[in-house]
C-alpha cells in the first residue's frame, strides 16, 4: 500500500512538473523579455539609470573648418577655394540636472547641461595658435570664413516686416562703414572665445535685446549651456515608449515650420536610448530628436546583423531617411519644412520696435548722420526689400527659423549626397561616404545605441541683391563640418552582454532543472512500479511452491498408508482366517486411505495448472 502511494504521487508531481516544463519552454521568451524590460526602463533601481543620467561614455566632437583660401578673389566674383583644417577635438560631457520622476515612474523630467573639454593630444591642430601639431616647421594658420553677422543682417533689412525707415537708415549705415565679407581668427576665437564683430557692434547701439554685445562666435555660450527641459517616458510602463518625448520646453511641438506635422516632437526620441527591436531587423525605423538640429530626423535601417567596432557586439545599423534632405519637389512631405514666416516677421518686428521708439533724431545724433545722409537713405523708400527664395536644390536644410533668422543650413559633410550644383559652385571639397556619412549602430535586444557618429557641415547662404558686394556670387558657402561620436566601452559592451545573456541563462537553466526534476520522478514511479510487480509476481510464485510442497507431503503418506494397508490387509486375509466382520473393516479403511489420495492429487492438479496460467 506504501509503495502504491508513493508511485502515484511521483506520478503525479513527475507529470505536472513536465508540463510546467514544456510551458515554460514555450513562455521562456516572454518571461526573458519582460524581466529584461523591467531592467532597462529608466528607473533609479536599474543598473543602467547611472549610465543613462550622467552619460557616463567617451563622447567627442570632432571640428573641421573649411577655410577660404582666396577671399580677395571670392569679392572680386571668383569661385571660392576651401581648404579643410582640422580636427579640432573635444571631449563632450553632457549630464541630466533636475530630475523628477512620477509616483508611478512612468514619466521623467530632466534638463540636459553640455561642457566641451579641448583634447590637444587628438587634434592635429592648436586651438589657440591653429599650428600645424607634430611637426617641426610650426605654422601660423588663421581661418576665414563669410562674415555670418553681417550677411544675417542683410537678410534681416531685407524682410517684408523691417520699417521702411529704420531698413534704409540701417543700409545706409551699412554703405558708410567699410565691413568686410571676411572674418578671420584661429579656432578658439571661432568657436568659444569670440571674435570682436564690427557689424554686431553696430546693432548692438540701435537695440541691445537684439544684439547684446560685440562678440561672434560659432559656438559662443554653448560651454555649460542647458537644452529643455525635457519631459519623455521611462518605459517602465511599456518599454516600447522608452525615451520618448512628451514635451520639450513645455510643449509638445516646436514653432519653427510651417506645417504642423514637421513641427510635431511628440513620440520622437533624442536617441540616447530607444525601444529595444527584439530581433535583429525587427524595427525599421526611429525618429530622433536633438535641438541643434531643430527638427525631427527618421533614421532608416540600413544593414542588420552586423559586427559593430565594439567588443565585437552585433548591431542594425540605421542611417538618416534619404529624403530628410531633398526639397519639397523630390519629397513633397518636406513641404512643411519651410520657416514659419509669421513668427520671423512678429520677431523682426519686435526686435527693432525699441529702435523706432527711439526716434529719428536721436539715431542720427548716434551715429553721426547729415541732412543729406538722410535724403539719400529716404530716397531708397519706394524699392522693394529683395524677397529671397527659399526654394533650393536637395541636399541641404534650412534653419534659419532656429537660428535667429541667420541664413545658416546644414547638409552632409562636403555636401555628400546633395545635388551637384553646390560641389560646382566651390573648389576644394571631395565628398567620401564611409569618411562624411552618419550612421548609428544599435544592439536591438536593449536599443542601446552602441556606436553612433553624427556628421553635420554649416554652410552659409548668401545673397548679393540689396548689399554693397554686388560681384560676390551668391552662393552656399560652407563654414565648418563637425562629427558627433560616441562608442561605448568595453566594459559597458560587457554588461550588456551579462544583461541581455544572464535572463536567458536564468529562464533556460530553471525550465531544464524542472524538465529534469520531472522526468526524474516519472522514471523513478515507473521503476518502482516495475519492481513492485515482479516482487509481487515473485511472492505468488513463492506461495505456490509452498502449496505444492504440502500436498506433495501428504498425498505421499497417504499413499504409504494405503500400501501399508494394502499390505496388511492382503496379508491379514491371506495368512490369517479373520472372522467376515473383520474383513470387512479392513477393507472400508483400505478405500478411505485411498480417496484422500486421489482429493489431494486433483487439489495439487488444480493449483499447478493455476500456476501455469498466471505465468
Amino acid at each position: 500500500m506504501q509503495h502504491r502511494k508513493q508511485i502515484i504521487l511521483s506520478s503525479i508531481i513527475g507529470f505536472i512538473l513536465l508540463i510546467l516544463g514544456i510551458f515554460l519552454l514555450d513562455y521562456s521568451s516572454y518571461l526573458i523579455e519582460t524581466i529584461l524590460d523591467k531592467k532597462l526602463a529608466i528607473s533609479p533601481g536599474n543598473p543602467g539609470f547611472k549610465l543613462w543620467r550622467d552619460l557616463d561614455i567617451p563622447i567627442y566632437q570632432k571640428i573641421y573648418f573649411l577655410n577660404i583660401t582666396n577671399p580677395a578673389e571670392v569679392e572680386s566674383g571668383a569661385t571660392p577655394i576651401l581648404n579643410e583644417i582640422g580636427p579640432f577635438v573635444f571631449k563632450v560631457k553632457i549630464s541630466k540636472k533636475n530630475l523628477k520622476f512620477t509616483k508611478d515612474e512612468m514619466v521623467v523630467s530632466f534638463s540636459e547641461q553640455k561642457y566641451f573639454f579641448p583634447e590637444p593630444e587628438s587634434s592635429a591642430y592648436d586651438l589657440d595658435k591653429t599650428k600645424v601639431l607634430f611637426k617641426t616647421n610650426f605654422e601660423l594658420n588663421l581661418i576665414t570664413i563669410p562674415n555670418i553677422p553681417l550677411i544675417a543682417v542683410y537678410k534681416m533689412i531685407n524682410s517684408s516686416a523691417m520699417n521702411p525707415i529704420l531698413r534704409s537708415l540701417i543700409l545706409l549705415l551699412l554703405n558708410r562703414f567699410n565691413f568686410s565679407f571676411f572674418i578671420t581668427g584661429n579656432a578658439n576665437q571661432l568657436l568659444f572665445d569670440g571674435i570682436h564683430s564690427d557689424i554686431q557692434c553696430l546693432i548692438h547701439k540701435i537695440n541691445k535685446t537684439l544684439m547684446p554685445d560685440c562678440i561672434f562666435g560659432l559656438m559662443k555660450n554653448q560651454n555649460g549651456s542647458f537644452d529643455g527641459p525635457y519631459e519623455t517616458f521611462t518605459g517602465f510602463e511599456n518599454i516600447n515608449l522608452i525615451s520618448s518625448i512628451i514635451m520639450f520646453n513645455g510643449s509638445s511641438e516646436l514653432d519653427y515650420w510651417s506645417g504642423p506635422e514637421c513641427n510635431k516632437i511628440a513620440g520622437a526620441s533624442n536617441a540616447e536610448l530607444l525601444p529595444p527591436a527584439k530581433s535583429f531587423g525587427g524595427i525599421k525605423s526611429y525618429r530622433m530628436f536633438r535641438p541643434d538640429l531643430c527638427r525631427v530626423f527618421v533614421l532608416k535601417l540600413n544593414a542588420t546583423n552586423i559586427e559593430s567596432d565594439v567588443n565585437g557586439l552585433r548591431t542594425d545599423r540605421f542611417r538618416f531617411d534619404p529624403g530628410s534632405f531633398l526639397n519639397s519637389t523630390e519629397n513633397p512631405s518636406n513641404g512643411c519644412y519651410q520657416p514659419n514666416q509669421d513668427k520671423i516677421e512678429r520677431k523682426t518686428r519686435q526686435s527693432f520696435a525699441s529702435a523706432e521708439n527711439i526716434g529719428l533724431g536721436s539715431l542720427t545724433n548716434l551715429f553721426n548722420i547729415s541732412m543729406s545722409d538722410l535724403y539719400q537713405a529716404f530716397s531708397t523708400l519706394n524699392t522693394p526689400p529683395q524677397e529671397f527664395s527659399i526654394g533650393k536644390p536637395s541636399g541641404v536644410f534650412d534653419l534659419s527659423a532656429c537660428k535667429q533668422g541667420a541664413p545658416i543650413y546644414i547638409s552632409k559633410p562636403h555636401f555628400l549626397d546633395a545635388d551637384p550644383i553646390y560641389l560646382k559652385n566651390v573648389k576644394g571639397l571631395h565628398p567620401i561616404a564611409s569618411k562624411h556619412d552618419p550612421y548609428f549602430d544599435i544592439e536591438p535586444v536593449t536599443g542601446v545605441p552602441v556606436d553612433f557618429v553624427v556628421r553635420m557641415q554649416v554652410n552659409v547662404d548668401f545673397k548679393n541683391q540689396g548689399t554693397k558686394f554686388p560681384k560676390i556670387k551668391s552662393n552656399m558657402i560652407p563654414l565648418m563640418w563637425q562629427e558627433f561620436s560616441s562608442h561605448i566601452t568595453d566594459s559597458i559592451a560587457a554588461q550588456i552582454r551579462i544583461q541581455t545573456k544572464a535572463p536567458t541563462i536564468i529562464a533556460y537553466s530553471v525550465t531544464s532543472l524542472i524538465l529534469f526534476i520531472g522526468l526524474a520522478l516519472i522514471i523513478y514511479a515507473t521503476i518502482v512500479l516495475i519492481l513492485s510487480l515482479h516482487r509481487s509476481i515473485l511472492l505468488k510464485r513463492c506461495d505456490h511452491d509452498s502449496v505444492d510442497s504440502l500436498i506433495d507431503n501428504a498425498v505421499s503418506a497417504s499413499t504409504g498408508n494405503v500400501n501399508n494397508n494394502d499390505n496388511i490387509t492382503i496379508d491379514n486375509i491371506t495368512n490369517n482366517n479373520d472372522s467376515d466382520g473383520t474383513k470387512e473393516l479392513k477393507e472400508t479403511s483400505i478405500h478411505t486411505h485411498t480417496n484422500q489420495a486421489f482429493i489431494l492429487s486433483r487439489i495439487k492438479s488444480f493449483f499447478t495448472s493455476s500456476n501455469h496460467k498466471y505465468q
